[in-house]
């Protein structure tokens, strides 16, 4: 059977072509390739803009910055379970409510709207410094807000003993309104907005009145209450100095963790190398 002979030149091109098709081949797949990491790069960056600093700096400014400015209180006087017995009768109440106070953390509303997989994402990869700068302010506004629980309940009970009258609600008599008149010194040691308390009378009884009645007595014993809470504002004047500059560095925090928020959210594309968007899967 005969041979049929191609001449080298036509081998050749034969080659040239077939490279020429493989190399389309691999240039079309490798362009493909690239387009879609940088599609799912912007997809995913999308993700972390909209699902993580948005909602921080959102939930930031909602929550934190009004407290910060003093538009809220940072602990308030809120009715809830004081104490439960668990070894009451079917005829006793197993739980008592009262006035209870109470500070604000508003953290877990914050993180709440924030995704968890691409929050942990923005630590690992991408927002590494901004999430420490978030997290140092949010451990350092738990820490304000406790102290400043702290301080108002323990005004409360000095209110509580020294006074001499029961807490409110008493049985009948006289009582004293501790946790409300704490709230109060709280708020007048931080330079913050409050009423005034006045000593009024109604027959043989005396109350003391403010934004309602705190205190129902005798004479003598409104009379050493409000000798007690003056005596208060005097000897508090160290405790509030110190929350005051506490709270005052705080404010220098939140200002600039917004500020880097607000810088974040606004690139294009985020930095660093992504375990979630791969070249190669």
């Amino acid at each position: 059977m005969a041979r049929i002979a191609f001449p080298p030149e036509t081998f050749v091109r034969f080659l040239l072509y077939l490279a020429g098709i493989l190399s389309t081949v691999v240039g079309s797949w490798v362009a493909s390739k690239i387009h879609a990491y940088h599609d799912n790069r912007r997809l995913h960056h999308d993700d972390l803009k909209q699902k993580v600093l948005v909602p921080l700096l959102d939930g930031i400014q909602s929550h934190y910055a009004p407290l910060l400015s003093h538009t809220h209180d940072v602990v308030q006087v809120q009715h809830g379970q004081l104490r439960r017995n668990e070894h009451a009768k079917v005829t006793e109440d197993a739980e008592a409510y009262g006035p209870r106070i109470q500070s604000i953390d508003p953290a877990s509303t914050v993180e709440a709207a924030v995704n968890t997989a691409l929050l942990e994402d923005a630590r690992r990869n991408h927002y590494r410094n901004l999430v420490e700068d978030w997290e140092v302010f949010r451990a350092g506004w738990t820490e304000y807000a406790r102290k400043c629980e702290e301080w108002v309940i323990a005004m409360a009970a000095r209110i509580l003993n020294d006074s001499g009258l029961p807490s409110h609600p008493a049985p009948q008599g006289p009582y004293v309104m501790e946790s409300n008149l704490a709230v109060f010194l709280y708020l007048r040691l931080l330079g913050r907005p409050s009423s005034t308390l006045r000593k009024d009378r109604q027959g043989e009884r005396y109350f003391l009145v403010g934004v309602g009645t705190q205190a129902l007595g005798s004479e003598v014993q409104i009379d050493g209450l409000l000798s007690l809470l003056n005596s208060l504002m005097e000897t508090q004047q160290g405790t509030a100095r110190s929350l005051l500059n506490q709270s005052r560095l705080l404010e220098d925090g939140l200002r600039r963790l917004l500020q880097k928020l607000s810088l974040a959210a606004a690139e294009r594309s985020f930095r660093g190398r992504c375990r979630v968007v791969r070249f190669f899967r």
